[in-house]
């Protein structure tokens, strides 16, 4: 049985036509294509639109183009496409979402993808911290990123990336995070962007970069020690100090010292926090520092070598001299330095209190105070016979502040009791009594002038038992006084009293609830009862 087909008559256009297209005309044996009718290239554009050139035809113009080369990459994956039309072409969804998710590129990628789908594609690798993706896609020789056509970022992409991976925003293992860090630091991104981000946070982040770098950032830090901003500067000293190999930071102590002469506060403090704990190798360079002219560089070297400690002994006679400095906080930084430098600064403040103004002598008192023991006790001592009358009270009082340590200068002291300056007397009377002495109770009290006669005669009578004219007490008088307060109180006195509270108490809760009809019964009923009383009285 043979099968008829029905064909549309020519012109008209079917339904399977309408969705299909047109039926192509196919080549005969020879290869060449059959003639056409006339009219049905029209009625096929018509309906399919134009023809496009098969991918032969292409190969074959490029191949015969002049000056063309085919390679063997060509001839076996085929010609290259071009990029597609348009701003730089369309990004592929489909290839970035494969690269977020640490897919390897398919073979041929750089010359399929256009550049905005290779950028997007290394901009979402670096987010999730892919970073053999990021290899891939842009390699570390120049000659392979010439020839696969990576992407390169902008400064902007590189700061932003790098300040998100520092502060966690992609929460991403720490191991990746800390790679993609480093690589974006190698391809030029801006740590001191980081750095001095108004955001503490930021800087807080960027502190820590610069901190796990370690020494091989040593130029990288360097630069950021002498930035324009502050931030940058102070975020550098502070990150400085917590370098697990302080070696390192030694070759960096002469850039920090500059950062003493800074005119932040908090530049200062980073710099004084970090230079303390670099040991003696800081010491000099913060010796040198205290003869400046500016107040707060004094200041900040003397805390600095007291931060130093014993290792900034050397320098001690340095310190002293700022004891008798005219502006208040950098005595006060010195005399902290000095009492953390220990027994090796006695000397020197011992010194400087023998020839210092009296303006500066409480303050080198007070350090030499604060050095304690019998060595500041011994250097104050030596004082006792110093020509100057404020010397010598000061050094009285340093030896009372020693206390018991001291014992050993106590004939010192109480000859110094007699001495003719009326200060040194009351120091020398205050230093026996912290030494543990006491003074005779019939030894003259004040400031040390004799006692008016008067006064003298009132003193002697009352150490002998008699009134002020000479009289002795009655035995009456004196067990009076030996009684308490309470119990020389008559007792009818305390009775009437606590009668008195009652019957005020009685009165207000009367008068509070006066509207209640109890509270006017009871009323009357104490009305009447003190009525009677007074009758029976």
């Amino acid at each position: 049985m043979v099968k008829t087909i029905s064909r549309a008559p020519p012109g008209v256009i079917t339904e399977k036509r309408r969705i299909l297209g047109p039926v192509l005309p196919q080549p005969d044996a020879g290869g060449a294509a059959p003639a056409q009718a006339p009219g049905a290239a029209t009625e096929r554009k018509r309906t399919s639109g134009p023809t496009r050139p098969s991918a032969s035809s292409s190969e074959a113009a490029s191949a015969n183009a002049p000056g063309t080369v085919t390679t063997d990459r060509q001839r076996m994956f085929g010609p290259v496409r071009p990029p597609m039309a348009g701003s730089g072409g369309a990004v592929c969804a489909k290839a970035v979402a494969a690269c977020r998710a640490g897919e390897l590129p398919k073979q041929g990628w750089s010359s399929k993808w256009s550049s905005p789908t290779k950028r997007a594609a290394l901009l979402a690798a670096l987010q999730a911290a892919q970073m053999h993706v990021v290899y891939a896609l842009r390699p570390r020789s120049s000659a392979f990123q010439d020839s696969t056509g990576s992407a390169e970022l902008e400064q902007s992409d590189l700061d932003q990336l790098l300040r998100e991976h520092a502060t966690g925003k992609w929460r991403v293992r720490k191991i990746n995070a800390d790679e993609a860090i480093h690589w974006l630091l190698e391809e030029g991104a801006s740590l001191e962007a980081l750095c001095s981000h108004p955001d503490v946070g930021v800087r807080t982040a960027g502190a820590k970069i610069v901190i796990l770098s370690g020494e091989g950032s040593t130029d990288r830090v360097k630069a950021l020690l002498a930035s324009e901003d502050w931030r940058a500067r102070a975020t550098a000293a502070q990150a400085l100090g917590q370098w697990p190999d302080l070696k390192a930071a030694e070759a960096l102590a002469p850039d920090l010292a500059k950062l003493l002469e800074d005119d932040e506060t908090l530049v200062r403090m980073a710099s004084v926090s970090t230079l303390g704990t670099l040991g003696a190798a800081a010491a000099q360079l913060c010796a040198a520092a205290l003869g400046a002219k500016r107040a707060r560089v004094r200041e900040a070297a003397a805390e600095v070598l007291g931060r130093i400690g014993t290792s900034a002994a050397p320098h001690a006679g340095a310190l002293a001299e700022l004891l008798a400095d005219t502006d208040w906080q950098v005595p006060t930084a010195a005399a902290t330095a000095l009492r953390r430098i220990g027994i090796a600064a006695v000397p020197y403040c011992a010194d400087m209190l023998s020839r210092c103004g009296p303006v500066s002598r409480p303050a080198v008192a007070e350090a030499l105070s604060r050095l304690g023991g019998p060595e500041a006790a011994d250097a104050a001592a030596k004082l006792f016979v110093h020509e100057d009358a404020s010397v010598r009270k000061h050094a009285v009082k340093v030896v009372g502040a020693v206390g018991l340590a001291a014992a050993g200068h106590q004939a010192a002291v109480s000859s110094l009791c007699a001495d003719k300056d009326k200060d040194v007397r009351k120091a020398s009377r205050e230093t026996k009594f912290k030494l543990g002495f006491r003074p005779d109770h019939d030894a003259l009290i004040g400031e040390g002038d004799p006692l008016p006669e008067g006064v003298s005669r009132a003193v002697a009578a009352a150490a002998t038992g008699n009134g002020a004219h000479g009289t002795k007490r009655p035995d009456h008088c004196q067990r009076c006084s030996s009684r308490s307060r309470s119990s020389r109180r008559p007792r009818h006195r305390s009775r009437g009293a606590s009668r008195d509270r009652s019957n005020s108490r009685l009165k207000r809760r009367s008068r509070g609830a006066s509207n209640s009809r109890s509270s006017r019964r009871h009323a009357e009923r104490v009305e009447k009862t003190s009525h009677h009383r007074v009758r029976r009285d």
